[in-house]
């Protein structure tokens, strides 16, 4: 059986998603926002993109503590030291760079459209796999199902369906089904007015040997 089970991971709203690590010991965050609880627990915080609904300094402050980590991309520099990152507490990463951080592993994937202005490829954001507890566990930001997201081998995916900015829950589910994790989690989708896609509807799209999650 996973060891990987809620709420070790947990989505919290929108392409918020909260992870536990055993070993080490390790409270891990990607793209906070709209965060209801300021816990202040967090030991890393992976953002993939500057846009307001992934880099939220108002949430990302909700939940750092004195050594909090936050890994991002270069873009992301000025809006992590205005919000009090900088030196060894910001690690800024490139598509393609592997990092180890407080004792986690981590790989930064390209995120970016197809043919779309919104998020592009020459901007070099990205989505993470982090690996938990033997597991590798991907975010993959905002992109469409392109020829780099493709090259990813992941345990538990968590995919944006919402369409418009990414792809769209039927994108979602052909790219799930190409690359066939073992579980699957749609992600940016009804937080906002222009994202509400349907998770059941997603859900149906997917091979039956893969195991979709929509209440973790």
């Amino acid at each position: 059986m996973s060891r990987l089970q809620s709420p070790k991971l947990k989505v919290l709203v929108h392409a918020c998603v909260r992870m536990y690590s055993d070993e080490p010991k390790r409270v891990v965050y990607v793209d906070p926002f709209k965060v209801a609880i300021a816990a202040h627990d967090a030991d890393v915080i992976f953002v993939t993109h500057p846009h307001g609904d992934h880099f939220s300094e108002k949430d990302i402050k909700k939940l750092s503590k004195p050594d909090t980590v936050l890994v991002s991309v270069e873009d992301c520099r000025a809006q992590a030291e205005a919000a009090g990152f900088s030196g060894e507490r910001f690690v800024s990463v490139a598509p393609g760079q592997k990092i180890e951080v407080r004792g986690l592993t981590a790989e930064a994937v390209p995120a970016y459209n197809v043919g779309k202005a919104f998020h592009t490829q020459s901007k070099g954001w990205v989505g993470y796999v982090i690996n938990i507890d033997g597991k590798r566990v991907y975010v993959m930001g905002d992109t469409d199902d392109n020829e780099d997201v493709r090259a990813v081998q992941t345990d538990v995916l968590f995919v944006p369906i919402g369409g418009i900015y990414t792809m769209d829950m039927h994108e979602a589910a052909a790219y799930t089904n190409a690359v066939k994790p073992a579980k699957v989690v749609p992600l940016h989708y009804g937080a906002l007015d222009d994202t509400r896609r349907s998770a059941e509807g997603f859900a149906e799209l997917i091979d039956s040997d893969i195991e979709v999650r929509i209440d973790i």
